[in-house]
């Protein structure tokens, strides 16, 4: 049992933090299992709800504008309080406030499951956003202070990092059914015994991760400057190409961020406890994977988007039929999550950032030699099944690098930091991947394409943008991570947590 989810020795997991030895007895396995399902339900809420919302629209009596806001509410939310819900875990204790975290999820998936106006929905989906930023930054805390730095950790985040990709083609098939049996309301209502489920057992199999520590200070200004950032920004990228790049609101926005940007530099540099202390930005390897990550996340939405939309709109498939098609995607997932942490423990993140970067480029290449109605197997199924290797690859090892070598304290900044970047890296490279396909697409209208060609002319460049990004990624992963130190990929060192 103990190796059912870990290939390692029996001692997996990190001796407690002093605060934290009180607890109850953990089994680390069962502790992994737990934080897996929670990060698989946020996944899952990504492609479920997208698969409901045109019976949404339908339903609630959505605007095509104001569709949108199903999913830029909740974008909106949880990129803003990513930093606030890392900071959050290091000072109120990981357990408590993962549990609060999933308690808020709940509580607004019931709520949204039912609304029966659309502003009920979007303000149900936007604390959604709320609850998961808080849910995200804890979740990643505890598993890398449950969990020993070195090969047991490296194990754990392969299982962690699998569940972002079997969890999107779950969702699709499972929107698709769960919408034709029984409505729209069960996407949202599936979230509810799912969080229950794991608030209950997380008493029991989750360590305390520092709910006894002694709140020293709350730096409530750089927090609100953070989040009124990060919000303005993804909220500008988001909204860019409905409103325009030159826009009014979208130049109003980034300039909004800026200032807060320039302001929250200002205020951690003079605060006794800073938010995010910038000391922490002279961490080459973790601002190198940040950047890693964020290059990535740029990417990987964008090429699901288009693979989706080519499937349905070129190849007629409905939205079960479309989440079967990634199920090779999601096994291949589940394959090379066995061999990423084999391959960190012996050569380091580093080059493993590097080569999952560049498979990842490649794989979205063969995705660009799509026509209107050639065959899956032929131009689809390679690509879908080499990204995966590419994403968890990059992903996972930018994971490791980032939170290796911070103390437990820091765990939780480490976290909402990585997954700040990474939402942001997102909402940039739909932004702006989308722009780029409607304007080849545009200009192959222009040239006389009819509108499948013309549409699939735009795709082949989203893709060629996509493989930017990975090799852009690569050379980052080169130039800025440092090598790992002889014995530092295996976790012979010690590791060191300081309170």
């Amino acid at each position: 049992m103990q190796d059912a989810l870990i290939d390692g020795p029996t001692n997996v997991w990190a001796p407690p933090a002093e605060e934290d030895k009180a607890g109850p007895p953990v089994h680390p396995d069962a502790s992994l299992a737990l934080l897996c399902v929670a990060q698989l339900m946020l996944v899952l809420d990504f492609s479920i709800v997208n698969v409901a919302l045109p019976s949404m629209k339908v339903d609630l009596g959505f605007t095509a504008s104001g569709l949108q806001w199903v999913i830029s509410a909740y974008a909106l939310t949880f990129g803003g309080f990513l930093m606030l819900g890392g900071l959050a875990a290091d000072l109120f204790g990981r357990r408590r406030v993962f549990m609060s975290g999933l308690a808020l999820f709940s509580a607004a998936s019931l709520a949204g499951g039912f609304a029966r106006a659309s502003w009920v929905l979007v303000a149900a989906r936007a604390l959604q956003g709320v609850g998961g930023a808080i849910v995200s930054p804890a979740a990643l805390s505890l598993l890398t202070t449950t969990f020993a730095e070195g090969p047991a950790r490296n194990r754990a985040m392969g299982w962690f990092g699998t569940m972002s990709t079997v969890g999107f083609a779950v969702g699709m098939m499972l929107g698709g059914l769960l919408t034709g049996w029984v409505g729209w309301e069960w996407v949202m209502f599936i979230n509810v015994p799912i969080g229950l489920a794991v608030i209950g057992l997380s008493p029991l199999l989750l360590s305390p991760g520092g709910d006894d520590r002694p709140v020293v200070g709350f730096d409530l200004l750089g927090a609100a400057l953070i989040t009124g950032a990060a919000a303005s920004l993804v909220y500008a990228l988001s909204d860019a190409e409905n409103v325009g790049w030159t826009s009014r609101q979208t130049l109003a926005l980034l300039a909004a961020s800026a200032a807060q940007l320039v302001a929250f530099v200002v205020v951690e540099g003079r605060v006794k406890h800073p938010l995010v202390p910038l000391a922490i930005f002279r961490r080459r390897n973790l601002v190198g994977a940040n950047f890693v990550g964020f290059l990535l996340a740029a990417g990987v939405p964008a090429m699901i988007l288009l693979t989706t939309f080519h499937m349905q709109l070129h190849l007629g498939y409905s939205p079960f039929d479309t989440g079967l098609a990634f199920m090779p995607h999601a096994i291949v997932a589940f394959v090379a999550a066995r061999v990423v942490p084999r391959v960190v423990d012996r050569f380091g993140p580093r080059p493993i950032m590097a080569w999952g970067s560049a498979i990842f480029g490649g794989s979205v290449l063969l995705l660009a030699a799509i026509t209107p109605t050639g065959p899956y197997a032929i131009e689809l199924l390679p690509g879908l099944a080499i990204t995966p290797v590419g994403i968890l690859f990059g992903f996972i090892a930018s994971m490791i690098a980032a939170t290796s070598g911070m103390p437990d304290d820091e765990q939780g900044l480490a976290s909402g930091l990585l997954a700040t970047c990474q939402q942001i890296g997102q909402a940039l490279g739909l932004a702006v991947i989308l722009n780029v396909v409607a304007f080849a697409e545009r200009r192959a209208v222009g040239a006389g394409l009819a509108e499948a060609p013309a549409r699939v002319q735009g795709y082949r460049w989203g893709f060629a943008v996509e493989a930017g990004f990975a090799a852009l990624a690569v050379l980052v992963a080169l130039v800025v991570v440092r090598k790992s130190p002889r014995g530092a990929a295996s976790g012979s060192r010690p590791v060191v947590a300081v309170h």
